[in-house]
């Protein structure tokens, strides 16, 4: 059976997991289960994620967009950017025959280039240049496929979200590790259960103590109108007090550009 892993990014960055649940099978409903009760479990108390990142699975993208990603919820459904290119190069890259190394690492930096491209003035530039070289066949499928959905893996588009910096679920898939030591077929279910419950407990009083140490250190920096954020420090992870120090400066950049000269 398989096992999936929610993780989220805690007030210090770090990943924590959000919930565990074993599926029969990675089909719609079996994704649609764990997502309407992490929202009546979990999320009962507070408003739903902003964005939700996910590789392309039809399973669990399906139950998202049931479940979670409704205008009344309003979540966002943001594609992993790594698994969205190792699906562009096997169906396109990988079925070609590359005489010379040169021919292949073009290729795979123009890919790059539009997927991680930071300006929407430039979009249209970067995947273009991936267009014109690739074959007919291979462009269908990449204007077909990808290009409808760059607002939800592109970097252009995906910056402005609030997802907290992530672009792909390597974060998830780097907690698997230290999952898997108590998830091997040798391993009874209920004993996985009561392993997963101690990790849990574990991750929690790790949480609790490095929130703790992160609202006493540090200190704020001295600038205009800053009295209000001086209220939060002490109470605030450093982590949540940057995030708010730059939303502070875009908001006070962008309030100074549109005053009259």
């Amino acid at each position: 059976m398989p096992l999936v892993v929610v993780i989220g990014i805690d007030n210090c960055g770090a990943m924590f997991n959000i919930a565990f649940s074993f599926i029969r099978t990675e089909v719609a409903i079996d994704y649609t289960f764990i997502f309407r009760h992490m929202k009546t479990m979990i999320f009962h108390e507070c408003v739903l994620p902003r964005v939700v990142l996910a590789d392309q699975g039809s399973g669990i993208q399906a139950a998202l967009h049931t479940g979670w990603t409704s205008d009344e919820d309003g979540v966002f459904a943001q594609l992993c950017e790594w698994h969205c290119f190792q699906n562009i190069w096997k169906c396109i890259f990988g079925q070609r025959t590359y005489s010379k190394m040169e021919e292949l690492d073009f290729i795979w930096d123009k890919g790059n280039a539009w997927l991680q491209c930071t300006d929407l003035a430039s979009l249209n530039q970067y995947h273009q240049q991936l267009l014109d070289i690739l074959l007919p066949s291979e462009r269908s499928y990449l204007l077909h496929n990808w290009i409808p959905k760059e607002r939800h893996v592109v970097q252009a588009y995906t910056r402005k979200l609030p997802n907290l910096g992530s672009n792909s679920t390597q974060r998830n898939d780097g907690a698997n590790h230290s999952i898997k030591m108590f998830t091997h077929t040798k391993i009874q279910l209920n004993q996985t259960a009561r392993a997963i419950l101690q990790f849990i407990d574990f991750a929690e009083r790790d949480i609790e103590e490095r929130e703790s140490q992160s609202k006493m250190k540090g200190c704020l920096p001295t600038l205009p109108g800053m009295v209000s954020l001086r209220h939060l420090h002490g109470h605030i992870t450093q982590y949540a007090m940057h995030l708010l120090l730059r939303e502070w400066i875009h908001t006070m950049d962008s309030h100074l550009n549109w005053l009259p000269r």
